[in-house]
C-alpha cells in the first residue's frame, strides 16, 4: 500500500512540474505575440495558418494559388487573399520566411511608419494588388507571399540604408544591400529568385512613387493615405501608436531587425 501511495505521489508530482512547464511556455507564447504590433501579427497570423491548411490536407493548395481564370471565370475570388498569404509547403524556408516577416515588419512597423498605421496598411495594399497583377498576368507564380516579404525588405532598406545588418559568418553590409545579398544567397543555393525579383520590383514602385518621383519632379505623393481610407479603419489603427521614432538614415541602426533568416520558398509543384 506504501508503494502504491508512493507511485500516486511521484505521478502527481511529474504531472504538476509537466503541466507548470507547459504553462510557461503558453505564457512566454502568449507574452512574444502580445508584442508583436498588431499589423505584423495580423500578416504573421494569416501567412502561419494559410499555409498550415493546404499542409495538413484540410484545403487543397491548388484552391489557393493565383489564378485569373478561375477568379474571373469561376468567381473565386478568395484567391486574392489566399495567394497573398500562403507560403507553400512546409519546410526551413517556411520558419524563415515567417522569422523576416516578424523581424522586418516589426521594425517597419515600429519606426519607419510608428505613429502611421493607416500609411502602412496603404502601403502594404498598394504592393500587393500590384504584385496580384503582375503575377496573374505572368502566369508562373503560384503565390505572392515571398514576394511580399522581399518588399518589405526591400522597403525597409530604402527607409534605413545607412544601417548594418550582420549576415553569415558575421559579415556585415549596409542595409541597402541586403534585398540583393538574400537575392544572391537563394540564386546560390537553387532557389527561384522570381519571387526576389518580383518584391524588388514593387517595393520599388512604391519607394520611387512615394519618396523619389515627388522631390526629384515637384510633384505631389500620388500614393499619399486618402482620408477615405483612415476613415474606413478601426480607431486602434488611425491614432498613434506608442512605438519609436521613424528610422532614416543614421537613426537606422538603432531600429534594425534582431539578426536575419535567409531562404525564399520554392514555387508550387
Amino acid at each position: 500500500m506504501n508503494i502504491i501511495k508512493k507511485l500516486k505521489k511521484n505521478t502527481i508530482h511529474y504531472c504538476s512540474i509537466k503541466d507548470s512547464k507547459t504553462m510557461s511556455v503558453f505564457e512566454a507564447i502568449k507574452g512574444w505575440w502580445s508584442t508583436v504590433p498588431p499589423i505584423t501579427r495580423f500578416m504573421f497570423a494569416n501567412c502561419l495558418v494559410l499555409t498550415i491548411l493546404p499542409n495538413t490536407g484540410a484545403i487543397s493548395f491548388f484552391s489557393l494559388t493565383m489564378d485569373f481564370a478561375q477568379i474571373f471565370k469561376g468567381f473565386e475570388i478568395w484567391r486574392f487573399y489566399t495567394a497573398s498569404f500562403c507560403m507553400g509547403k512546409f519546410g526551413i524556408h517556411f520558419v524563415s520566411q515567417l522569422a523576416v516577416l516578424y523581424n522586418y515588419s516589426s521594425s517597419l512597423e515600429n519606426g519607419t511608419f510608428g505613429g502611421r498605421p493607416a500609411d502602412y496598411i496603404w502601403m502594404l495594399l498598394f504592393c500587393d494588388v500590384l504584385a496580384l497583377i503582375v503575377a496573374g498576368f505572368a502566369g508562373f507564380f503560384y503565390f505572392v507571399s515571398h514576394a511580399m516579404v522581399m518588399t518589405i525588405i526591400y522597403v525597409w532598406s530604402r527607409y534605413n540604408s545607412e544601417g548594418e545588418v550582420s549576415l553569415f559568418f558575421g559579415i556585415r553590409c549596409k542595409a541597402i544591400y541586403v534585398p540583393w545579398a538574400i537575392m544572391a544567397i537563394n540564386f546560390l543555393i537553387g532557389f527561384s529568385i522570381w519571387y526576389d525579383l518580383l518584391g524588388i520590383a514593387v517595393g520599388h514602385a512604391y519607394y520611387f512613387i512615394c519618396n523619389v518621383y515627388p522631390v526629384t519632379y515637384r510633384k505631389p505623393n500620388y500614393l499619399e493615405t486618402p482620408q477615405w481610407f483612415i476613415n474606413l479603419l478601426p480607431q486602434k489603427l488611425k491614432g498613434s501608436f506608442a512605438f519609436a521614432a521613424p528610422a532614416w538614415g543614421e537613426r537606422a541602426q538603432a531600429n534594425q531587425p534582431r539578426g536575419h533568416q535567409w531562404g525564399q520558398g520554392r514555387a508550387l509543384g
